[in-house]
């Protein structure tokens, strides 16, 4: 038994993982366990203090600390479309430019860290779908040799001056996501979609992919040095094998790391897919490294802001969503490229919070749900994902994922709720800060090998003398902490505070269910939006925030969320983002705080439709879609045929003039599931192919909009 006068305040393992941060890693190191941190120097001026255990520190050592030993950085030449952007005072005209990345690398090796550069070639979003040349060499596009040597020129460049500066990363990319090739189109318009098509021709992509790697190859050799060049697909399965052949065959060999990118729900497969997919890489190319470039998994399917979260849905065997199962999906995935002859797997833009800056198409983060920061307090989440690159984990025989949790429902908690063991076996207890679940829950993970035993207790805070009284039936023996034993896989202790009383874990680890809101506005102003709030928007003990919703026809409008099985809460509607814009609930139907509507729900996907500031209730699935007449345009939208339909169907529809349409697809209830089309149009008859091969069967709506004009049909997909 230790000594339980001997407090010190650490984050866990820190002393497991001294020796691995005492001094930069070297640059072939056995296995990258990598982050893309492109957007940390930017969230940092937005307005984001990132903070581990409530106290603010360098977001970069966040990481080294916990065993993080790549940073990956895309790079962009000119992004001056940044500027058209209104953000906070205080932020930057540009990011992801040479001077952003030069001081990302500086901070990344002064954490003791290497670098993957990821040269987009372009001026923005380098992806499968876009590949869009920079406007410096808008002029030398056309002609291949002239564009090679701009690449070269300025690939050694950026490299030259890199290395004056002792910043020379480790790795490169030559361009991102190249599947259908690189800097194929000459410009972009103001969507920031390719236009100018410029060549698909593989001898010019490998012109162009062949300069990039010599101009590496020649700062390197100056340098006295290696670096480790790498190439990039978005996807797995056959289309990455034959991606690859297709390189070496076009004449792009010198190069040393296959990389890809995976997310489970774009790019299909499974974890153990991918192991098999390593082992055949790694067979057929012996001689190169192979590395997930990309990937990601969400903690929660909550969205704090209004930038649409992507990566959203969770996959069968990690679910429901929580920090838990976030980062056992990366240590398995990890291990899975580890144990099969991988070398590496980074995580995409784990430090992209919710702030009030915004991006290209929204204000927010398209990653706040899988951030390992909460977006409220920009803390790091003690038991998430933020874990997967801890050397002790991948130091342990066939591991379980352990999780200990308190309920404080008798309790006022105000700095934090800590767990206090010796994990390490050192003697020294470790107080480590737990996870707020909410409704005065908290808990940590820990991986540990089946048979392991200590001891532990829970604190409220993390000084002295708030620890908890354990009654002696249920403490250790001849002393006063809790005891745990995973022998019998047992790998779960959770109680109330103080007590011998084990909690019934219902939130948050049950599945979730959808719920749907739906309100009838007939009679009331609409022209400032319609919008719900509730305790089902808390996020970590946060204020409720107010949550827009969709016009799904006429005066009917919905908003579908995902909420705890078991949950209950308080919730009403507005007619205004503001506060003094409420409903007013009638006391025959205020259910919470005593003049809210109530929900508690059960274990079924629930729908709540009532009239404005009545206890009146309407059937949601009985109701007509509506056509919309517009002002600003004509549109006609054709019945889809076939409907119903298996997995694919075809969408006509046509438009008086040009402008900018959106044509997306929607589940009854009102929330987007696709776009289809987004974007400037010409005037004239379209046609777009729907292929819902990845959604369920069901009855699904598909709205066109024009200015405002707004047309919605409804289909049918039978499986």
């Amino acid at each position: 038994m230790w000594n339980n006068t001997r407090f010190r305040v650490e984050i866990l393992w820190i002393v497991i993982l001294a020796a691995t941060i005492a001094k930069p890693v070297a640059a072939q190191e056995a296995f990258y366990f990598g982050n893309d941190l492109s957007y940390a120097n930017q969230m940092e001026d937005c307005g984001a203090d990132f903070k581990e255990d409530g106290k603010v520190k360098d977001v970069y050592q966040i990481y080294a600390d916990h065993g993080n030993n790549l940073v990956r950085l895309r790079l962009w030449i000119k992004p001056t479309w940044q500027r058209s952007i209104d953000q906070p005072d205080g932020v930057k005209e540009m990011y992801s430019d040479y001077d952003d990345v030069k001081e990302a690398i500086q901070r990344s090796k002064a954490a003791g860290m290497n670098v993957l550069l990821d040269f987009h070639y372009s001026d923005f979003w380098a992806d499968p779908g876009r590949q869009i040349l920079t406007q410096n060499w808008y002029f030398v596009g056309p002609r291949e040799d002239a564009l090679a040597d701009s690449v070269y020129n300025y690939t050694h460049k950026v490299l030259s001056d890199l290395n004056e500066e002792g910043l020379l990363p480790e790795m490169i990319q030559v361009g991102n996501e190249t599947n259908s090739g690189i800097m194929r189109h000459r410009s972009m318009n103001v969507n920031y979609e390719g236009v100018e098509f410029l060549s698909d021709s593989w001898s010019r992509h490998a012109k162009l992919f062949n300069a990039g790697i010599s101009a590496a190859r020649a700062v390197a050799d100056s340098a006295d040095t290696h670096i480790d060049i790498a190439l990039h697909y978005a996807g797995v399965g056959s289309g990455l094998e034959w991606w690859y052949q297709n390189a070496v065959n076009n004449g792009i060999t010198d190069f040393d790391v296959i990389g890809f990118s995976y997310y489970e729900n774009y790019h299909g497969s499974t974890i153990s897919g991918i192991g098999t997919q390593v082992a055949r890489l790694r067979n057929e190319y012996p001689d190169k490294k192979i590395m997930i470039l990309e990937t990601a998994y969400p903690w929660t399917s909550a969205n704090f802001d209004g930038n649409p979260n992507i990566v959203s849905d969770g996959v069968t065997g990690y679910l429901p969503l929580n920090p838990a199962n976030q980062l056992r999906y990366m240590v398995d995935l990890t291990n899975a490229v580890k144990n099969n002859g991988g070398d590496g797997v980074i995580f995409w833009e784990s430090a992209w919070v919710s702030t009030g800056c915004s991006t290209a198409w929204s204000e927010g983060s398209s990653h706040d749900h899988v951030a390992f920061f909460r977006s409220d307090t920009y803390d790091f989440i003690p038991s998430g994902a933020g874990q997967w690159m801890e050397p002790y984990i991948y130091a342990l025989d066939d591991p379980e994922l352990v999780t200990f949790r308190v309920d404080m429902k008798s309790e006022e908690v105000s700095d934090g709720v800590y767990l206090v063991s010796d994990f390490d076996g050192d003697g020294e207890e470790e107080v480590s800060p737990m996870f707020d679940e909410g409704r005065n829950r908290y808990s940590i993970t820990r991986y540990m090998e089946p048979g392991s035993n200590g001891e532990y207790y829970f604190m409220n805070g993390d000084e002295p003398g708030v620890r908890e009284t354990i009654p002696v039936e249920c403490a250790s023996e001849g002393g006063s902490n809790r005891t745990y034993d995973t022998t019998g896989d047992i790998y779960s202790f959770e109680f109330e505070w103080a007590s011998c009383t084990s909690i019934s874990v219902i939130q948050p680890q049950d599945p979730e269910i959808t719920v749907t809101f739906a309100v009838d506005m007939s009679g009331v102003n609409t022209s400032n939006g319609v919008y719900v709030t509730g305790d089902f928007t808390r996020v970590n003990g946060s204020d409720w925030s107010i949550m827009e919703m969709q016009n799904l026809t006429g005066n009917i409008y919905t908003y579908e969320t995902k909420v705890d099985t078991g949950a209950e809460g308080g919730w009403y509607f507005l007619n205004r983002n503001d506060w003094g814009y409420r409903e007013t609930v009638p006391s025959a139907c205020v259910g919470y705080y005593n003049a809210d509507r109530g929900y508690f729900l059960g274990a079924s996907d629930t729908t709540f439709a009532y009239k404005w500031s009545s206890c009146e209730t309407f059937d949601l699935t009985a109701v007509n879609i509506e056509e919309e007449s517009g002002r600003t345009y004509k549109i006609k939208l054709d019945q889809n045929y076939p409907n119903p339909f298996n997995p694919a169907t075809t969408i006509t529809y046509e438009i008086e003039k040009p402008g900018y349409i959106d044509l997306s697809l929607f589940t009854v209830h009102g929330r987007k599931v696709m776009t289809l089309v987004s974007g400037f149009k010409a005037g004239g008859s379209y046609r777009e192919v729907l292929n819902a091969s990845e959604l369920p069967s069901g009855v699904y709506l598909y709205r066109l909009k024009a200015g405002e004009a707004v047309l919605t049909r409804k289909l049918m997909l039978i499986k």
